[in-house]
C-alpha cells in the first residue's frame, strides 16, 4: 500500500512540475518542436489507462513521444524478437510489462503524450542488423524526444520508477543533488543510482550536454576526448558493447564533421587522440578489468581496455586542430584502417591497424613499477595492462612535446621476435628536456595493431 501511495504522490508531483515543460514550444529560447520524426518503431500507448499498448512502425511520420532510460540489470523481462514482433503489433498485455515500463506509460498518459520509446520493445533484440542500425540512431532518438524519463535508482525494469528514499524536500517533491557522469571515477555521489553507472545510458542522458557543445569546448575534437573520459569507466553487461554503446554519438560527430571513425578515435585527430592513458586508480564503479575480457578493439584504441581513460590536461582542453602551436609534433600519420563487424562504421570492429612514422629507441619497462628506463634515464609509465614480468623490452616512440608540459611517448612491443608489427602497451611521459640526448633512430615506419 505504501509504495502505491508514493507512486501516486510522485506522479501527481511530476505532472504539476511538467506544466511549464508542456508549453516548451512557446518559449523563444527552446528548440523543441512537437512534430519530431518518429523512430523506426514506437509504442502507441493511447491516452487512457484502458488503452492497449501497441508496437507501431510509423514510416515517415512525426509526433511527440517520451523515451525511457533504465537498467536492464540481467533481469528476465519482455522484449521484442523476430518471433513475437507480429504479436506486439497487435498489442502487448499490460501484465506482461515490468513495473518500470508500466510506471512510464502511466506518467506519459498523465502528460497526455500517447507514444513512448523503450529500447527493449522498439528494437528487435535477436536481429543483429536491426540492433546495430537502431543503436547508431539512439542519440538522435533521445534528442528528439519530448522528455526522457530516467529510472536512476532502479537496478532492473522490475523495480519501478519511484523510490521512497530522499535527501531534500522541495515542496511536494523529494530531491537529491547528484552529478551526471563526473570526470572522477572515485565520485561516490552516484551511489544508489545504478543507471548513472551504465554505459548504454550515456547517450540518453547527455543530449543537453551535446547540444551545448559550442559552449563547452572550442572544438568537437576536444569535446570527443571529454566524452571518452566520462564514458570509459561506465559499466557494460557485455564487454563487446564498448563501441556500440557509443555508436550513436560517434555517428552524430561523423555526419556533422565528415571525419573518419577508427574504433573510438578519429583519423583527422589521430596523432592526439592516440595519446590516451588508463587511470591507474582502480575504477570504483566499473565492472570491467583490463585483462578479463576478449579482444574487442586494436591495442591503439582506448576501447581495447576497461576502466577510465584519461588525457593529459592540455591535450584534453587546450590542443585543438586550429591551435597546434602549443605542441611540437614528431609523429606522422601514414595510414589507418578498421574492419567493421557489421554495416555500421561506428559499431563493433574485427580488426584494425595504423601506420605512423617517427623516431624510436629500444627500452625496458616494468608494468608493476610503472617505470620505464633507458640506461640511467627514467620515464613515468602508464601501462595499458598489468603484467607479472618484472621487466620487459619494448620501444619508445616520439609523439608530442607539449609547451610548458611533458613530452609524451607511445610504448610498444613487437608482435614477434623479428616482427615489424607492434602492439601498444602504454604511454610514457618525461618532464625534462633529457629526451634530446637519447639515440633516436631515423624516422621509421611503424605499424600498430
Amino acid at each position: 500500500m505504501r509504495s502505491t501511495l508514493i507512486s501516486l504522490h510522485l506522479i501527481r508531483a511530476s505532472t504539476s512540475a511538467s506544466n511549464g515543460c508542456l508549453r516548451c514550444a512557446e518559449h523563444d529560447k527552446c528548440t523543441y518542436r512537437h512534430d519530431q520524426p518518429f523512430p523506426t518503431r514506437i509504442l502507441d500507448i493511447g491516452k487512457r489507462q484502458s488503452d492497449a499498448v501497441i508496437l507501431r512502425e510509423p514510416l515517415n511520420q512525426s509526433g511527440c513521444y517520451i523515451c525511457l532510460s533504465y537498467c536492464w540489470g540481467g533481469a528476465n523481462f519482455i522484449n521484442t524478437t523476430s518471433e513475437n514482433i507480429a504479436d506486439h503489433r497487435k498489442g502487448i498485455p499490460w501484465e506482461a510489462l515490468p513495473k518500470t515500463f508500466q510506471d512510464t506509460i502511466m506518467v506519459a498518459r498523465l502528460l497526455k503524450i500517447g507514444y513512448i520509446w523503450i529500447d527493449a520493445l522498439c528494437i528487435v533484440q535477436d536481429d543483429y542488423q536491426d540492433w546495430e542500425r537502431e543503436a547508431g540512431r539512439m542519440a538522435i532518438i533521445y534528442q528528439n524526444s519530448f522528455v526522457t524519463i530516467a529510472a536512476t535508482s532502479a537496478s532492473s525494469p522490475n523495480a519501478g520508477l519511484f523510490s521512497s528514499s530522499s535527501k531534500v524536500k522541495l515542496g511536494s517533491v523529494h530531491a537529491q543533488l547528484i552529478h551526471h557522469f563526473p570526470n572522477s571515477v572515485a565520485d561516490d555521489k552516484k551511489k544508489g543510482f545504478p543507471l548513472l553507472k551504465r554505459a548504454w545510458t550515456y547517450h540518453s542522458l547527455s543530449p543537453q550536454f551535446w547540444a551545448r557543445r559550442d559552449q563547452l569546448a572550442k572544438s568537437q575534437e576536444c569535446l570527443w576526448r571529454q566524452i571518452i573520459v566520462q564514458y570509459s569507466p561506465l559499466n557494460l553487461t557485455k564487454a563487446s558493447d564498448k563501441l556500440p554503446a557509443l555508436s550513436s554519438l560517434a555517428e552524430q560527430v561523423r555526419r556533422s564533421t565528415n571525419w573518419t571513425y577508427l574504433a573510438g578515435l578519429w583519423k583527422e585527430n589521430l596523432l592526439f587522440d592516440i595519446l590516451w592513458y588508463r587511470n591507474l586508480v582502480p575504477p570504483l564503479n566499473s565492472c570491467e578489468r583490463p585483462n578479463l575480457f576478449p579482444w574487442r578493439a586494436p591495442s591503439w584504441s582506448w576501447a581495447s581496455l576497461g576502466g577510465q581513460i584519461l588525457y593529459h590536461t592540455k591535450i584534453n582542453f587546450s590542443l585543438f586542430s586550429s591551435d597546434r602551436a602549443h605542441a611540437v609534433v614528431y609523429l606522422k600519420f601514414l595510414q589507418a584502417e578498421c574492419t567493421s563487424l557489421g554495416q555500421s562504421v561506428t559499431g563493433q570492429v574485427t580488426s584494425g591497424f595504423i601506420k605512423l612514422a617517427s623516431s624510436m629507441v629500444k627500452i625496458s619497462y616494468s608494468s608493476s613499477l610503472k617505470l620505464l628506463k633507458y640506461e640511467q634515464q627514467w620515464f613515468h609509465f602508464y601501462p595499458d595492462r598489468g603484467s607479472q614480468n618484472p621487466e620487459e623490452e619494448g620501444y619508445l616512440i616520439r609523439t608530442v612535446k607539449i609547451k610548458y608540459g611533458p613530452e609524451l611517448f607511445l610504448v610498444v612491443k613487437p608482435k614477434g621476435a623479428d616482427s615489424k608489427i607492434f602492439t601498444r602497451v602504454g604511454l610514457a611521459e618525461l618532464w625534462t628536456e633529457e629526451s634530446q640526448s637519447l639515440p633516436w633512430s631515423e624516422e621509421t615506419e611503424i605499424t600498430i595493431i
